[in-house]
């Protein structure tokens, strides 16, 4: 006999893009206050990181996904550590 239930998992799959979601915004959010504090513009950061400028933009406004390796050259452009980036300031 198979048992298949699907509530239990589809509210799992809720909770962790509800949780992903908060997270893009923290770092949406991190990413921009930072680049301000430095008083540096997204194509200059976007210099910095390696990274295109529309794409510096798009994660500012949480339209993206970020690798790791993303987080960790803008960490770097920005001079701080990928932790600050994802986590409360």
């Amino acid at each position: 006999m198979l048992l298949i239930v699907c509530g239990p998992i589809r509210l799992g799959c809720e909770i962790i893009l509800d949780v992903a979601e908060s997270t893009l915004n923290l770092i949406q959010k991190n990413v921009r206050n930072r680049r301000k504090q430095l008083g540096v513009s997204q194509e200059e950061l976007a210099d910095r990181s390696g990274l295109h400028r529309t794409y510096i933009g798009a994660i500012e406004r949480g339209e993206r996904n970020l690798t790791v390796a993303s987080l960790e050259k803008l960490a770097r452009a920005l001079k701080c550590r990928v932790s600050d980036l994802v986590s409360k300031p």
